[in-house]
Order: C-alpha cells, then sequence, then structure tokens
C-alpha cells in the first residue's frame, strides 16, 4: 500500500485498549483516574474546540478530579 502526499517518516504507536460506543467518552476520566493520571494535555486545533469537541471529555475528567489543559494552536491535517 503506498500513501501519496506523504513527507518524511513517522511512527504509531498503537494501544493496547480501544474503548468505542455510545458513553464511550464520559469513561475516560474514571480510566485515567485509575492509571493514577492527575492532569491531561488535550492537544487540538482551534475549530475542534471552538465547536465544543472537548467539552465532554474535559468534563469527565474533571468528574473524575482530572485536571486538564489544552493545546489548541496546532495546524490542522491537510
Amino acid at each position: 500500500m503506498t500513501a501519496t502526499g506523504l513527507r518524511g517518516s513517522y511512527s504509531i504507536l498503537n494501544v493496547r485498549r480501544v474503548i468505542a460506543g455510545p458513553g464511550s467518552i464520559e469513561s475516560i476520566g474514571s480510566i485515567a483516574a485509575g492509571q493514577g493520571v492527575r492532569k491531561a494535555l488535550i492537544v487540538t486545533d482551534r475549530g475542534v474546540r471552538d465547536a465544543g469537541l472537548i467539552d465532554r471529555p474535559k468534563a469527565a475528567l474533571a468528574s473524575a478530579g482530572v485536571g486538564a489543559e489544552e493545546v489548541v494552536d496546532v495546524p490542522p491535517e491537510p
């Protein structure tokens, strides 16, 4: 398989656990807290933030006592 438009090398780290389906966003806080996370970093672009798409994950983190910082100056993928 070839990909057009790729420049340079890249790396992908696959996670061991994928949680998907209705209500899965609300579980992010308890999962993070269960791993001992005290603060999460949300990396996004302004369009995603302005559309409100990080509000639910932030609320789920907060409800589990996990803080969250946002980095929103990331350019979107072309």
